[in-house]
C-alpha cells in the first residue's frame, strides 16, 4: 500500500509538469505563427470605412497628390521592413494603375506595429463627371496573411476601432459633401450647397475640416474661427453683390 502511495506522489508531478510543458510549447508555436496585417479603422474617424480625395479643393496646378491609409498588424514588431502584398478587386473598381493611381509605398517599417499605405492619385478630364474607384485587397506576402476581414468600429459607450483587409479610395474632381459636415460641421456653416461650400473653400483656403478629436482633427476654437471668417466675407460679399444664391436658388447664409 505505501509503495502504491509512494508511486503515486511521484507519478502526479511528472504529469503536472508534463501537461505544464505541452502548454509552454504550444505558447511558443501560437507566437510563431505568420503575422497579419489589416486596415485601420479609427472609431473617431468619419473616413474609416472608405477614403475620398476631390482635386476640386485643389489648385487647378495641383495633378497629383499623395495620400496615406492606416494600417495596423498583429503580432510582433521586428527589426526590418515588411511588405504588404495589395490587389485593386476587379468588380469593383474602375480606377486605373498608371493612369488613376500608383502605389507609392506598401511597407510595415521595423519596429513598427502601425504604418501607412501611401497611394499617389492622379488628376484627369474624366474624374470631373465621376468618381474613379480603387478597392484595395490585403492578400498574402511572404511576410504578412490578411488580417481582419470585416470589423466594424464602434463609437457608444465603448469606443472600439475596427479593422478590414478591403479599403474602398475614391478619386474624384467635382465638389462633394463632406462626410462629417451632417454631424459637425452643420453647427458652424449651416446647411451645406456647393455654393457655399465652394466660397468657403475660396475664403479659407482649405476643403478638409477634421473633427472628432482623433489625430489630425482641428480644435474646437478653429470651426468658430472659421465661421465668425465666413461670416465676415459673406457680409462684404452682399455689400457689393447683394444676397449670394446657391445652385438651388436658396440664399446663402452662415
Amino acid at each position: 500500500m505505501f509503495c502504491r502511495k509512494h508511486s503515486l506522489y511521484i507519478i502526479l508531478p511528472v504529469l503536472i509538469l508534463a501537461a505544464f510543458s505541452s502548454c509552454k510549447k504550444s505558447e511558443l508555436i501560437s507566437f510563431e505563427e505568420k503575422p497579419m496585417v489589416y486596415f485601420y479603422k479609427r472609431f473617431d474617424d468619419p473616413k474609416k470605412d472608405s477614403v475620398l480625395y476631390s482635386f476640386a479643393i485643389m489648385q487647378a496646378s495641383r495633378m497629383k497628390d499623395t495620400i496615406k491609409i492606416p494600417v495596423r498588424i498583429s503580432g510582433l514588431s521586428v527589426d526590418k521592413d515588411r511588405k504588404i502584398n495589395l490587389k485593386p478587386v476587379a468588380d469593383s473598381t474602375n480606377a486605373v494603375e498608371g493612369t488613376d493611381y500608383s502605389i507609392l509605398s506598401s511597407t510595415i517599417r521595423a519596429g513598427h506595429y502601425n504604418d501607412s499605405i501611401v497611394l499617389v492619385v492622379m488628376r484627369s478630364a474624366e474624374m470631373k463627371t465621376k468618381d474613379k474607384r480603387l478597392m484595395l485587397e490585403i492578400v498574402p506576402s511572404e511576410d504578412f496573411d490578411p488580417g481582419l476581414y470585416n470589423t466594424p468600429s464602434a463609437d457608444g459607450v465603448v469606443k472600439l476601432s475596427g479593422g478590414s483587409v478591403r479599403m474602398l479610395v475614391k478619386i474624384n474632381d467635382f465638389l462633394t459633401k463632406p462626410s462629417n459636415w451632417d454631424s459637425w460641421l452643420v453647427y458652424f456653416f449651416g446647411d451645406y450647397s456647393q455654393r457655399k461650400y465652394r466660397f468657403i473653400i475660396e475664403v479659407t483656403g482649405r476643403g478638409d475640416f477634421p473633427s472628432g478629436g482623433g489625430a489630425g482633427s482641428l480644435p474646437y476654437g478653429q470651426f468658430v474661427a472659421y465661421q465668425q471668417l465666413m461670416v465676415q466675407a459673406l457680409n462684404e460679399y452682399e455689400a457689393e453683390h447683394g444676397h449670394m444664391l446657391d445652385e438651388n436658388g436658396d440664399i446663402v447664409e452662415f
